[in-house]
């Protein structure tokens, strides 16, 4: 299974990095999970304890190549982690899988813009590299529990009320503590809960042979309120003809009051068995509208 993980990586153009098992309780720490691994006998006070994530060791390897005008960083390391330490009992020690991204976006050329990597950039790589191994049923979740990682921009991978892994921007003080000033991105996966949950028998559907409608619709709602139990609302209400269902803008500002946005929500409908009539998904639709409105406390937009 290693194996096939680090295949798909490399077909990502992430390069495989391989460091050590040992770190600095100083490193670890903002990363540990319970109580740390530390080594009774240690050969060095930089090798005193042992990693809980595979994160330190590769932003020590940011740190490396950084130092030596190599800052378009894109590394990946598989390894065990060592966690949960109880006295005279072995520590966890489950397989993970870890991404690390900073630099420039794009290789440096006269005709490419001048744009470093974001959120946007190691969400992207996460999602491809679950596309890649066929993961299936899991979503992503808001995860402010990750200490390490910025909370503004944190999520976390969920399958089954179970968190494989998280991913994010590191948070600014732990790269202050591996000598980085510029933003690194990350995540993390657990992959022994992975493994468990990927089949590799495929099964296809035949694409429709009716045609689709589509219909938007903007809901102005509370700030806080999330897209995702917004459209999982729709989708449990909406029954087998909702085919499609996507946010295409989330807008704040002008002629939207405080404390609110603007959620723009683009739906297509489809039989497998007929071409559905107009009469047909205006129903539907001024359903979602009216139970979606009562549901969150919303509005249609003007």
């Amino acid at each position: 299974m290693n194996f096939h993980f680090r295949s798909k990586l490399l077909e990502l153009g992430l390069q495989e990095a391989f460091t050590n098992s040992m770190l600095k309780e100083k490193e670890a720490e903002s990363f540990r999970q319970g109580q740390p691994v530390r080594i009774m006998n240690p050969i060095s006070d930089d090798m005193t304890t042992m990693r809980p994530s595979l994160l330190p060791g590769l932003l020590k390897a940011v740190t490396h190549n950084v130092n030596r005008n190599l800052e378009d960083v894109r590394f990946f390391e598989l390894g065990r982690v060592f966690q949960n330490y109880r006295e005279n009992q072995l520590p966890e020690q489950p397989y993970h899988l870890a991404v690390v991204i900073t630099g420039r976006r794009y290789r440096e050329s006269w005709n490419a813009p001048k744009e470093t990597v974001d959120f946007y950039d190691i969400k992207g790589y996460l999602e491809n590299f679950l596309a890649k191994i066929f993961l299936d049923n899991y979503q992503f979740i808001l995860y402010p529990k990750a200490t390490y990682l910025s909370a503004e921009e944190c999520i976390a991978v969920e399958a089954d009320g179970e968190i494989l892994g998280v991913c994010g921007r590191i948070q600014s003080d732990v790269l202050k503590a591996f000598d980085l000033e510029k933003p690194v991105y990350g995540f993390e996966l657990n992959v022994d809960k992975l493994a468990e949950r990927i089949g590799f028998d495929r099964s296809y559907q035949a694409i429709s042979r009716f045609p689709y409608s589509e219909r938007d619709l903007a809901l102005v709602l509370d700030d806080d309120i999330h897209a995702a139990d917004v459209l999982d609302f729709i989708r449990e209400i909406s029954g087998n003809l909702l085919y499609q269902l996507d946010v295409f803008d989330v807008y704040r500002g002008d002629k939207i009051p405080a404390g609110k946005k603007s959620l723009a929500i683009r739906m297509r409908f489809q039989s497998y068995e007929r071409t559905l009539s107009d009469k047909e998904v205006d129903k539907l639709f001024n359903k979602i509208i009216q139970q979606s409105q009562k549901k969150f406390n919303a509005r249609l937009r003007d």
